[in-house]
């Protein structure tokens, strides 16, 4: 039978993995995605709500601020996994140890 503490170390260290994952794919994924700048300057110029002329300004504006190199995410493994956003705004480390003690009864 497993300890209940054992049970919660399973649960939590199965839970991070997942998570960490889920975050790294959504992250990795973010550059192929069209930009939501892009998408809105569309919608708003289908709908007559912003002159061709400010359409053009905004999306060179729009374009000119994804090229930042500071955006987008840096990933490192070392002591631990780390995210860090270039631009210095977030960073977060996963890290520690797992530990598992077993033991069974044979009769």
């Amino acid at each position: 039978m497993q300890s209940g503490r054992f049970q919660r170390s399973t649960r939590f260290a199965v839970t991070l993995l997942l998570s960490s994952s889920v975050a790294f794919a959504g992250l990795a994924g973010a550059e192929d995605e069209p930009r939501w700048g892009e998408e809105i300057l569309e919608i708003l110029r289908e709908a007559d709500r912003i002159s061709e002329e400010r359409y053009q300004e905004l999306k060179a504006l729009e374009a000119q601020q994804a090229a930042d190199p500071q955006r987008g995410w840096t990933l490192d493994y070392s002591n631990g996994l780390k995210f860090k956003k270039n631009d210095g705004t977030v960073k977060f480390n996963i890290g520690g140890r797992i530990q598992a003690d077993f033991s069974s009864i044979h009769v």
